[in-house]
C-alpha cells in the first residue's frame, strides 16, 4: 500500500516549511501539494477505497495505519502559527480550516481527477479560486506584512 514512514517524512517536511506571506498563498501551496500527492497515488487509492467500502476488517486496519489524522494535526498546528503571527483571524477554527483544506485536496486530487475527469486546467482554476476565497475568509485584516514581520511585532 503506502509507505507510512515516507508519508510522515514528506508531510513533516512540507508542514515545516516557512510560513507564506498570505493565507491565500498557504492554501494554494497546501492544495497543490495535496493534489500532487493524491494524484501520484490515485491507482492505489482507487483500490484501497474500493476494498475499504466492501471489507469492514480492511477498513478497520486502514483506519489504524492511515496517517490522515497526523497530517490534519500538523496542519492545525501550522494554521495556529498564522493565528499567532496575526496573519489569520484570531478566532479561526483551525480544526475546521484544516479539514476543509484536506477535504478539498482529496476532492480535487482524486474525485475530480478519477471520477469526474476534470481537466488539469480546470483543476488548477478551481484550486486558485478556492485559495483566494480561503485567504479572504480567514485573513486577519488589515495584515499586509510578512510572517517574520508579524512575529517580530508580537515579541
Amino acid at each position: 500500500m503506502l509507505d507510512k514512514e515516507d508519508d510522515r517524512s514528506d508531510a513533516a517536511l512540507f508542514l515545516g516549511r516557512p510560513l507564506c506571506s498570505t493565507m491565500a498563498q498557504e492554501a494554494r501551496e497546501m492544495l497543490a501539494h495535496l493534489v500532487e500527492k493524491i494524484s501520484e497515488r490515485s491507482d492505489r487509492i482507487r483500490i484501497v477505497i474500493s476494498r475499504a467500502l466492501l471489507d469492514r476488517a480492511f477498513k478497520t486496519h486502514l483506519n489504524r495505519i492511515w496517517i490522515r489524522e497526523e497530517i490534519r494535526s500538523g496542519l492545525e498546528a501550522r494554521l495556529a502559527l498564522y493565528v499567532d503571527a496575526g496573519i489569520a483571524e484570531p478566532d479561526l477554527d483551525v480544526g475546521s480550516a484544516a479539514e476543509m483544506l484536506l477535504s478539498l485536496g482529496f476532492e480535487l486530487g482524486f474525485v475530480h481527477r478519477e471520477i469526474l475527469e476534470t481537466s488539469p486546467e480546470m483543476t488548477r482554476r478551481l484550486l486558485e479560486q478556492f485559495a483566494d476565497m480561503f485567504g479572504r475568509a480567514v485573513s486577519a485584516p488589515p495584515y499586509r506584512g510578512s510572517p517574520a514581520e508579524a512575529q517580530k511585532g508580537k515579541e
